[in-house]
């Protein structure tokens, strides 16, 4: 660890790297971005595979977190599909503003790596039994495409309320 020259002490900076590092290894998972492609100007479709997603027990509803960059700074992405014969999974991401989870989406591209923590428990959809109604925004229609997944055809009678910034760009994402 390097040594700052001001008190002979290691620097806040280089016990963060090393924390950042240690928790990188030990819980985040490597995975390569295969597809990136604009739906419209605010969603993205992102594709993500590796042999560590192979071994991964996903659910439809689970969540998974997304390292940015340097630091630990992560985003939260509800995949909408994951293949775990090929260590693959899918994101559908609204890019709704400045912050650092749409600049990434924004940004990524096919052959970049990230890190993923994940795939956790977040919302169980597969012991929903009767009529199901889901109200959310933009950032829901990747836990609404999860939950048509989880549904058994004609089981589950499944609605739909979006409150949206634009209708047209929605509908055809939709």
């Amino acid at each position: 660890m390097p040594i700052s020259e001001t008190n002979n002490r290691p620097s806040v900076h280089s016990a963060s790297s090393l924390l950042e590092r240690t928790f990188t290894r030990l819980f985040m998972r490597p995975a390569l971005v295969t597809e990136a492609t604009d739906l419209s100007e605010k969603f993205r479709y992102i594709s993500l595979q590796s042999e560590a997603l192979k071994e991964c027990s996903w659910k439809p509803g689970d969540k998974v977190q997304v390292k940015l960059g340097k630091g630990i700074i992560t985003r939260t992405y509800t995949p909408i599909s994951w293949n775990m014969d090929k260590g693959e999974t899918q994101l559908l991401v609204y890019c709704h503003g400045e912050g650092p989870g749409s600049a990434w989406a924004t940004d990524v591209s096919p052959g970049d790596e990230r890190q993923l923590f994940g795939p956790r428990n977040s919302i169980s959809l597969n012991h929903l039994t009767s009529t199901t109604i889901l109200f959310g925004d933009e950032t829901t229609f990747a836990l609404a495409l999860a939950l048509e997944q989880a549904a058994t055809p004609g089981a589950l009678h499944r609605h739909y309320v979006f409150e949206v910034t634009d209708r047209e760009e929605a509908a055809s994402v939709l």
